[in-house]
């Protein structure tokens, strides 16, 4: 399982994100762009290891999705974070 700091390291690699930490120490990732309403791409990055990024567009992920719309990826690998919060990125520009 990746640390918070290589989950944050991940998202930040993103240029078209943008981190803001909340009072409890949560990390949110507003994608500002979006021609959607749907501006969070990922959302509560906490130091036990969970976040959930937006996939409600995504068909590979829906037999995990929950019912908001998010996909848990306490246990992503690297490579599996990437991926998700590419396609999560690309869904929203598309819908």
């Amino acid at each position: 399982m990746l640390s918070l700091a290589e989950k944050r390291k991940i998202l930040q690699s993103f240029e078209e994100l943008r981190e803001k930490e909340n009072h409890f120490g949560r990390f949110f990732y507003y994608y500002d762009k979006s021609p959607s309403r749907k501006k969070i791409v990922a959302r509560e990055f906490v130091s036990s290891g969970n976040g959930y990024v937006f996939g409600k567009y995504l068909t590979e992920y829906h037999d995990v999705l929950y019912q908001d719309g998010s996909v848990c990826v306490k246990n992503f690998s690297a490579d599996e974070l990437r991926s998700i919060v590419k396609k999560a990125i690309d869904s929203l520009n598309k819908n």
